[in-house]
């Protein structure tokens, strides 16, 4: 006898993400470069007792940056191959170099994001 899995309907929200959502409309939220804690631990944001929420975008968008300029370099690579070296390259950057591509970035894309 075969278990039938539980189908969700993908257009109805989980009541967590509802729930989240709603958080999000009443919390203040800043970007902001977050330093990494004594770990060497990148720190992608945080939450303040106060009901802020700090956004470390420098990570994400330095991240992806790697990757495409990978695939821009080595379009013969495979997709896996893509990112087995941008994590390699990512975690071996150190704070400076991050900050130095993610300026090199924000002085390069439009202050606005076409749909």
């Amino acid at each position: 006898m075969s278990k039938k899995k539980k189908i969700t309907h993908p257009s109805k929200p989980h009541k967590l993400l509802l729930r989240l959502m709603a958080k999000l409309g009443e919390v203040r939220v800043r970007e902001t470069f977050i330093k990494g804690d004594f770990l060497g631990e990148i720190v992608y944001g945080q939450y303040h007792s106060d009901g802020v929420i700090e956004i470390n975008p420098v990570p994400g968008i330095v991240d992806t940056i790697i990757h495409e300029c990978l695939h821009a370099l080595h379009p013969e690579w495979s997709e896996v191959t893509v990112k087995r070296m941008t994590s390699r390259l990512f975690h071996r950057l150190t704070e400076e170099e991050m900050r130095t591509i993610y300026a090199v970035y924000r002085e390069r894309v439009p202050n606005h994001i076409r749909r």
